[in-house]
This record gives C-alpha cells, sequence and structure tokens, in this order.
C-alpha cells in the first residue's frame, strides 16, 4: 500500500506525465429527492494505491469554499469531493 506523497502537499510537481493528468468534474446527486451539485477533483494517474477521498463540507452557500486546501489533497494523492449546499448555485428556486 502506497502512501500519500506529502512533498507536495504544499507546492505542485515539477512534472506530470501528460497521460495521467489530474483531472476536474462536475458532481450532481440526488439526496431527499432534491439535485446536490458541486466539483469533484481527481488526482493525477501517477499514484497506484486506493485513493482516499475526503469531502469537503464549505459552510452555508455563498461563504467560502477552501479550494487552496482540496487542490493539495488532490496533489498528494487524495480524490475530494466539493458537494455545494441545497439552494447553493445552479439549482432551481422551486427545489429550496
Amino acid at each position: 500500500m502506497s502512501k500519500l506523497d506529502t512533498r507536495y502537499l504544499f507546492r505542485d510537481k515539477e512534472r506530470h506525465d501528460p497521460s495521467a493528468l489530474p483531472d476536474y468534474d462536475t458532481l450532481d446527486f440526488v439526496s431527499s429527492g432534491q439535485h446536490v451539485y458541486g466539483e469533484i477533483m481527481w488526482p493525477d494517474g501517477e499514484y497506484s494505491a486506493p485513493r482516499p477521498c475526503v469531502i469537503m463540507l464549505h459552510g452555508f452557500p455563498g461563504s467560502a469554499r477552501n479550494d487552496d486546501i482540496a487542490h493539495a489533497l488532490c496533489r498528494i494523492g487524495c480524490v475530494v469531493m466539493a458537494p455545494h449546499h441545497r439552494g447553493g448555485p445552479g439549482e432551481a428556486k422551486e427545489n429550496i
């Protein structure tokens, strides 16, 4: 089992394998009949062990999201999920 590479917690890697770059995607799941939107960040493909997942919850809608922490965790090999709260960006008012 590989350990997380904490050398990159506070800095980017010098080089990336172009075929294994980090990725970023939208998140959409249903909770109590309502869509919850957000983002999911995938670390680069150089991390070979099963990846830990961190769920970043950011307080009330419109508040700071701590993206710097999410990016740092992704750099060391974590999958990071950052769901928005119901009533957050992109959600229709009738669902609130």
